[in-house]
């Protein structure tokens, strides 16, 4: 018999209480001789044996009643010792994200998990070793006994999901790779939130390895439902050069409820609201709110906030001034729609090239430039090649424009030799021609618009019916090296190439400036496609918004001109030391480590005091679905392994729910039928004694 609280054992001192009671009822008599009552006496003596009798089975029914009262509250099991016993090594899985601050009509999830947590590690024997991991990453509290690791449970707190299915069923082989450990339990305590099981989910196959899930389901509907920010981004509109606003903040909103919400969304900068919009959202739907900005709103620091929902971790976001995210951009050659594509984009800004640029022996110069735009016939030089090629390997842009066709076949550019024919008008190039027949024009597949790189570039979505734009002349080519077709003529020929080398993309353009693409750049279709690829490098190293643990290392926003390794992160939380780090293509990255804890707009100070760069940083968002993991026949457990799933209700003892229930129940029941009996012998023994006492 194992006991889940020993100390209440000690309760069984209780029982000299009735034995002191049955010895103090035995009372002295006196014998009194009287002459002819013999039959009188007899029947005294039996009554005084039956009593005798009586008095002690109501002693042994009073004893057992509270020894099994004891032992009901010391909460024994027969079975949770023996399993027990056979795992040296515990590990509790605590999700402590913040779904788990949600409710049900239990409680708090949190309390519900910690409350079971606390009993499963107190029916553990203090020999048993326990580890907890946790939602924090860097919360590493190795192997201690039961009782440590009650007060560790004991101060959990809610903080962001950082750590997923797949990451604590890591950490867990790791652990069985230790050596040492004969056998091992995984308690899982958690709200099963979708997000923790995004990926596919295996399970060690060791077989020392006992897998157990506690759920608490989530519930949607709590406290209203939940509306939240999915995401957030720029698009420009490319309206006049001095229009009084080119780009617009727009904001996915998705209700993640059963119900029509109404919210509003709000914009606030330098702590004034500057754009305020209500929306009402249909059950489960999803919106995108917009905002055009001034330049003096872009060039400050933001919040985007939701109304309050009970759901609050999802509600804000911080946005970086976006005179802090431009794309840098080194041109060679010029071209009217390509000048006016940085006119009318802030988040482009321009730097002239020269050819010898190229040359640059060092490259210093072409390092500082997130994308280079090539506007000429591509004839170069094995060393320019040689550039351009380390240059879209270290991770950057290279679109190259041709502006006459060329009398030649082919072209060399940094990927080699492109070759075919020109198709299309006839273009005069010093002596005679070349190509001859009229201008025959040719639209481009509304398909290919389709590409990941065209997400979020256009207001409205491309379909069939969409009226596409035209080109005329261009190299219909015979050969494309390996390259990728992002964009083709209805005639199936290419007209927008691409080819990845490294972190980066080289984007060849197949029809002329001049002549050929006179149609598109006169329309709407130019200078969303080709900012889109110019862009398309710093989407990912320069985010609009920082997330705390996308990685240990945070890109930061431009080009941070803090020059120290160590520098200085000021909040309203405080001042925090961080590392920065440049990569090859001189782009900063701040090692964020274990803080802040909190998000919210901060300043990235140097050594010398002078506030650098404004940042944003946010907690991640993971978990605003609210809805738990239900497809738990896809968990991959391997031949030897096993998953138990508990429902928890945060009162029973956890570590074999069912079994442990049974005992303490029986010794309850044992306990009323004792004292049932002691009853029904005090109401027999009044009976005699009253009928008795009426007799004649």
């Amino acid at each position: 018999m194992h006991f889940q609280q020993p100390n209440m054992l000690w309760g069984l001192l209780l029982l000299a209480i009735p034995l002191l009671i049955h010895l103090f009822q035995f009372h002295r008599t006196q014998t009194v001789y009287f002459p002819g009552v013999f039959r009188l006496i007899q029947r005294l003596q039996h009554a005084r044996q039956q009593k005798k009798v009586q008095h002690w089975i109501v002693l042994v029914a009073r004893m057992m009643a509270i020894s099994c009262l004891v032992f009901a509250f010391a909460m024994p099991s027969c079975n949770s010792n023996s399993r027990t016993q056979e795992y040296s090594h515990v590990v509790v899985l605590f999700d402590n994200s913040y779904s788990m601050g949600t409710q049900n009509q239990d409680g708090v999830l949190m309390e519900q998990a910690r409350a079971q947590a606390r009993k499963m590690v107190m029916g553990l024997k203090q020999e048993i070793q326990v580890r907890i991991l946790t939602q924090d990453p860097l919360a590493n509290f190795g192997w201690m006994s039961p009782a440590q690791a009650l007060s560790i449970v004991d101060t959990l707190s809610l903080c962001p999901q950082q750590r997923s299915w797949s990451d604590w069923a890591s950490q867990v082989e790791e652990i069985v790779h230790e050596g040492g450990i004969s056998s091992l339990k995984v308690m899982a305590f958690g709200d099963g939130q979708l997000s923790t099981f995004s990926k596919k989910i295996q399970l060690n196959s060791s077989t020392q390895v006992n897998w157990e899930y506690v759920l608490y389901p989530l519930d949607p509907e709590q406290n209203g439902g939940n509306v939240g920010i999915d995401s957030v981004w720029y698009e420009s509109v490319w309206q006049r050069v001095d229009a009084a606003s080119n780009v617009i903040l727009k904001a996915r909103i998705r209700n993640y409820s059963e119900s029509t919400k109404e919210t509003s969304l709000r914009l606030i900068s330098n702590n004034k609201t500057t754009h305020v919009k209500a929306v009402k959202m249909e059950a489960q739907g999803v919106i995108d709110v917009d905002f055009p900005l001034s330049e003096a709103e872009l060039s400050s620091a933001s919040t985007l906030n939701l109304d309050n929902d009970g759901f609050g971790y999802d509600n804000v976001k911080y946005l970086h001034p976006v005179k802090q995210i431009q794309t840098i951009v080194g041109v060679l050659g010029s071209d009217n729609a390509v000048t006016a594509m940085f006119a009318s984009q802030p988040l482009l800004k321009k730097i002239d090239l020269n050819r010898s640029d190229l040359l640059d022996a060092d490259n210093q110069r072409l390092s500082k430039y997130d994308a280079l735009i090539l506007i000429n016939d591509g004839n170069y030089s094995d060393k320019e090649l040689q550039v351009l090629s380390d240059f879209v390997a270290a991770g950057k842009v290279v679109l190259q424009f041709f502006i006459d066709p060329v009398r030649s076949k082919k072209l060399n550019l940094g990927f080699g030799e492109l070759r075919g024919d020109w198709s299309g008008a006839t273009v005069t190039r010093g002596m005679g021609s070349s190509g001859g027949g009229t201008m025959q024009t040719n639209r481009i597949e509304a398909g290919g618009f389709q590409h990941p790189i065209f997400q979020k570039a256009f207001g409205e979505s491309i379909s069939e019916k969409t009226e596409m734009p035209s080109v005329g002349g261009f190299l219909k080519l015979g050969s494309t090296l390996d390259f990728e077709t992002v964009l083709q003529l209805e005639s199936g020929d290419p007209i927008l190439l691409k080819r990845n080398q490294g972190g980066g993309s080289y984007w060849v353009w197949m029809s002329d400036l001049r002549n050929g693409s006179q149609e598109l750049k006169s329309s709407a279709w130019f200078l969303p496609i080709f900012t889109q690829i110019v862009a398309s490098s710093t989407v990912g190293e320069q985010p609009l918004y920082g997330e705390l643990f996308g990685g240990n290392l945070l890109p930061l926003p431009g080009n941070v001109q803090v020059d120290e390794r160590a520098a200085s992160l000021r909040g309203k939380y405080g001042n925090i030391v961080v590392d920065l780090q440049s990569n090859s293509s001189q782009h900063t990255s701040m090692y964020v480590g274990a803080q802040p804890q909190y998000p919210g707009l901060f300043w990235l100070v140097g050594s010398a005091g002078k506030d650098s760069v404004q940042i944003a940083l946010n907690l991640g968002k993971q978990e605003s679905d609210l809805r738990s993991f239900t497809s738990w026949d896809s968990v991959n457990l391997g031949p030897n392994n096993k998953i138990k799933l508990s429902n928890g209700d945060g009162i029973s003892p956890i570590i074999h729910n069912a079994p442990l229930n049974t005992p303490w129940r029986l010794f309850i029941w044992g306990a009323a039928f004792f004292f049932a009996v002691e009853v029904v012998i005090i109401l027999l023994r009044d009976k005699n004694i009253s009928s008795q006492s009426v007799k004649p």
